[in-house]
């Protein structure tokens, strides 16, 4: 149990230096960027999308909030919030790479609506971990050892102890 949200919490503390140092570094930054500069950003939003798209599967953050949902009614609404956050997130990356790509030809104001956002999406994340990270205590007092070990079959590749011989007793069951 506790590793699987020790493993979360590490993912959550990796994005939010990862969006928070892009963040303070896109305000040392002045217009009109180099090519570098912009090459850069783009680079690193696209690691961005890679590491969110790894670390934050569908599928198994699906399966922890099923579990905590059956066993902790009461997180219900707390559920449905995170998951209209990481439902639009997605977007808000399209908008930033959208704005990256006029960079090249737009003038200060373009430059500073990209940094706004690329702020504002910083923020977002780091609000949307604290409020994932706010379900934890729910979960380690809701859940059962037998729905933790569910969660750690769903996020064997993500550090849950145990899980491999879970994983493999599963897949081997008729």
């Amino acid at each position: 149990m506790t590793e699987a949200l020790q493993t979360r919490s590490a993912v959550h503390r990796d994005m939010c230096r990862l969006t928070g140092a892009l963040a303070r570094w896109s305000r040392g930054l002045e217009a009109p960027l180099s090519q570098t500069d912009i090459e850069l950003l783009g680079l690193v939003l696209g690691y961005v999308e890679q590491y969110l798209e790894r670390t934050h599967q569908s599928d198994k953050r699906a399966h922890f909030y099923r579990a905590v949902r059956l066993r902790a009614a009461g997180a219900a609404g707390l559920i449905d919030q995170i998951e209209r956050d990481q439902a639009a997130r997605p977007a808000l990356l399209r908008q930033l790479r959208e704005e990256l790509g006029g960079l090249e030809t737009a003038d200060g104001p373009g430059f500073a609506a990209f940094r706004t956002t690329l702020e504002a999406y910083a923020k977002r994340l780091q609000e949307d971990v604290a409020r994932e990270e706010a379900l934890f205590p729910i979960a380690r007092e809701a859940l059962l050892e037998s729905d933790w070990s569910q969660i750690c079959v769903a996020f064997r590749h993500d550090g849950c102890a145990g899980a491999g011989t879970a994983a493999r007793a599963q897949s081997s069951a008729p």
